[in-house]
């Protein structure tokens, strides 16, 4: 659902690198970075990414706050005005049973408004997508659930009100 009231306002969408990637295997083991390959029990379709994560995280704000009403720049404002997006992590595994897996995949990102030297409103914002699967998953199975945690988070941090109120001061 889209907000009102947010008023018009700039915000910055900052430098936003991966904190922690990590792809889980079998029972929660830490596994390769997204982008490696590797299936429950070594099968199974890689998952990657097709753009660069930030990137992707960076338009898909600076979209929202456009439809928002505010006028998103890739340069600090001079008033010091900056909305700080970090990706926190993004993470898929399954946990693979005698018949069936669990799959769950996870992203989280933080926000932080900062007003000059201040940071009056930050939050952590979750995506999280958990399914019992019956076959190994391929490629698009994959980029779906990655995709639908990523947009979960998205979604929540562009719906969040004291943060557009944050923005707009």
């Amino acid at each position: 659902p889209r907000r009102t009231g947010a008023g018009r306002g700039c915000a910055h969408a900052g430098p936003s690198a991966p904190r922690r990637a990590r792809r889980a295997g079998r029972r929660g083991r830490r596994g390769p970075r997204p982008g490696a390959s590797r299936g429950a029990r070594g099968v199974g379709a890689d998952l990657t990414l097709a753009q660069d994560l930030p990137t992707i995280v960076r338009s898909a704000v600076s979209d929202g706050l456009q439809r928002q009403g505010f006028t998103p720049k890739t340069e600090k404002p001079a008033d010091g005005r900056e909305l700080r997006v970090e990706i926190r992590n993004l993470d898929y595994g399954v946990n693979v049973g005698f018949w069936t897996g669990t799959l769950r995949t996870e992203c989280g990102l933080k926000a932080i408004c900062v007003l000059g030297t201040d940071r009056p409103y930050e939050r952590l914002y979750r995506g999280e997508v958990e399914e019992t699967v019956l076959v190994v998953q391929g490629a698009e199975a994959n980029n779906k659930y990655v995709n639908e945690a990523l947009s979960k988070a998205l979604n929540e941090l562009l719906q969040d009100s004291q943060l557009s109120q944050c923005l707009a001061r």
